[in-house]
């Protein structure tokens, strides 16, 4: 199984501090994400449009460039 996975550094501040204090959160450096890709999977359907949504700045067109790599 193939994986993308992301990780980026946190800029501390007075309102990440409250987070860690509030959560007892011990990597205050950098966030990280693993997220199973299974193409076999995705292969079985019969389809030719997906959808990736969220916010601005959540990581769509990369995501969209991992998958790029991956096929």
């Amino acid at each position: 199984m193939k994986y993308i996975e992301r990780k980026n550094k946190i800029v501390n501040d007075e309102y990440t501090a409250y987070v860690y204090e509030a959560f007892d959160i011990q990597n205050q450096e950098e966030t990280s994400v693993r997220i199973p890709i299974n193409f076999n999977e995705c292969r079985t359907f019969d389809w030719n449009i997906g959808v990736i949504y969220g916010g601005s700045g959540t990581g769509k067109t990369t995501l969209l460039k991992e998958f790029g790599d991956l096929s």
